[in-house]
């Protein structure tokens, strides 16, 4: 005769209460999602703008305008399919 495994009612309720929290806790997170998307996320009228924002002015450009573009044109020049501009600032041509 077949040995009977004891009826075990504990596993039933174990997984039954896993069920409960997994349940509960899907319902908190989409209660917090709801009340997350709800919320007023605009100052739009809220703000007066009482204090003046200080922007100092900018400064004076010099010689080094110059440099800066020569540099980038010789950059830019020696990248490939760049010939006629190679030829336009005197580059020696690598191609």
């Amino acid at each position: 005769m077949r040995r009977r495994l004891p009826h075990l009612p504990w596993k039933r309720l174990l997984a039954g209460g896993a069920a409960v929290l997994v349940l509960l806790a899907g319902l908190v997170v989409g209660a917090g999602a709801w009340v997350y998307s709800r919320a007023v996320t605009s100052n739009v009228g809220d703000l007066d703008f009482a204090n003046e924002l200080a922007i100092p002015p900018l400064r004076a450009r010099g010689e080094d305008a110059l440099h800066l573009a020569q540099h980038f044109l010789l950059r830019f020049a020696a990248r490939p399919k760049k010939t006629a501009l190679r030829r336009e600032i005197g580059t020696p041509s690598s191609a």
